[in-house]
């Protein structure tokens, strides 16, 4: 199947996010050289996010949301943040969720939360939807301190990868919070990105990189030129949250899915909306 990723979120034809965050113990571990825990890093890329979702939906104060987002938390369990699939103009209302820390890593079952959302969402959709609605966008964060007791994560994330939707399959990005990892620089702007089967020095790391889709050639060009980053042509999409404000960008970028990416100007696209 050719994978375009060139639809665009409309109000009628939203894109949609599922987010997929790591609530285990260690991430209240502060992030180096700052005084921000690692999940304080996540929520404050999280508003920021959801901010510039917001920002994208409006026009002269009115919303006419352009996402819908999902959220689930995991420890030793699951949980549904949002109770559901929401617009982006309720998740506002709402604001950042309270996560509280619990103890372990169990991965598997949440990408198999996310699997079982995604087909049940999917089936849903009516055939104009599934043809001009956006590819869905997982986005999970974790810092990898998993635990053996539980499944292998990899096998589900295939299944989710493997969910095809005209616009193309389902991506998956991941967020690792992390501060040992192979770093060609510490620099944000001059980051280009990771490659899949490159070697990382963190077995975790190297884990997610290959659980990671790769990043469609659309996003790379409308994310370099609207955020300023420098990443390169078929990398995957896995960001390393060193810094808080890698992981603030780690997040800013899934703004970028089905943001506008043909000749149209903006006026245009709420003119057609408006018919």
């Amino acid at each position: 199947m050719l994978e375009n990723y060139l639809n665009e979120a409309t109000s009628d034809h939203p894109a949609l996010i599922i987010y997929l965050l790591d609530i285990s113990g260690s991430m209240a571990k502060k992030m180096p050289g700052t005084g921000k825990t690692r999940i304080e890093a996540v929520l404050d890329g999280l508003e920021a996010t959801f901010q510039e979702m917001a920002a994208r939906s409006s026009k002269q104060k009115i919303m006419r949301p352009r996402y819908e987002i999902a959220m689930f938390a995991y420890s030793d369990d699951v949980y549904d943040v949002y109770e559901g699939i929401q617009r982006i103009d309720i998740i506002t209302e709402r604001g950042i969720p309270e996560l509280t820390l619990q103890k372990r890593t169990n991965m598997a079952f949440g990408f198999e939360c996310v699997r079982n959302l995604l087909n049940k969402e999917i089936r849903s959709w009516t055939a104009e939807e599934k043809l001009r609605r956006p590819a869905p966008l997982v986005v999970h964060m974790t810092d990898a301190e998993i635990s053996e007791r539980y499944d292998n994560p990899v096998p589900i994330v295939k299944e989710i990868k493997n969910i095809e939707v005209p616009d193309g399959n389902v991506l998956v990005e991941n967020i690792f919070i992390t501060d040992s990892i192979k770093m060609p620089t510490s620099e944000l702007a001059a980051f280009t990105g990771f490659r899949h089967g490159e070697l990382l020095n963190n077995p975790f790391g190297e884990m997610l990189l290959s659980m990671s889709s790769v990043l469609p050639e659309p996003f790379r060009k409308t994310i370099n030129k609207s955020i300023g980053l420098s990443l390169q042509k078929g990398i995957a999409m896995m960001f390393p949250g060193i810094t808080p404000d890698f992981v603030r960008v780690g997040f800013v970028i899934n703004g970028e899915s089905g943001s506008a990416r043909s000749p149209k100007k903006e006026s245009e696209i709420w003119e057609l909306e408006d018919d």
